[in-house]
């Protein structure tokens, strides 16, 4: 389905309990121009709405790595903007 600002909406029967039934009565209370058939897999299709449907990517996930590096910095960037926060605010206090 699609909104009149582009928004859209794709309905897959097999995602919702009763979808078949939920998919016929869009079909007949909506007008035609508003549907827009998209055959048995929408693109972008979001296979992990279906429960019995996992990707095959999902199954075969490693364990993600950690970029200490990019942490650390991340850190210590944190720790040097809370320093420059709390200074300033000592420092503009009594005015």
């Amino acid at each position: 389905m699609l909104s009149r600002d582009s928004f859209r909406l794709h309905v897959r029967p097999r995602d919702w309990k009763g979808g078949a039934e939920i998919a016929t009565a869009l079909e007949q209370r909506l007008p035609n121009d508003v549907l827009v058939p998209a055959g048995p897999c929408p693109n972008p299709d979001p296979e992990v709405l279906s429960p019995d449907s996992v990707p095959a990517s999902a199954s075969a996930k490693r364990p993600r790595r950690v970029d200490w590096t990019r942490a650390l910095v991340t850190l210590i960037t944190g720790l040097v903007m809370l320093g420059i926060y709390l200074t300033l605010k000592a420092v503009t206090a009594g005015h």
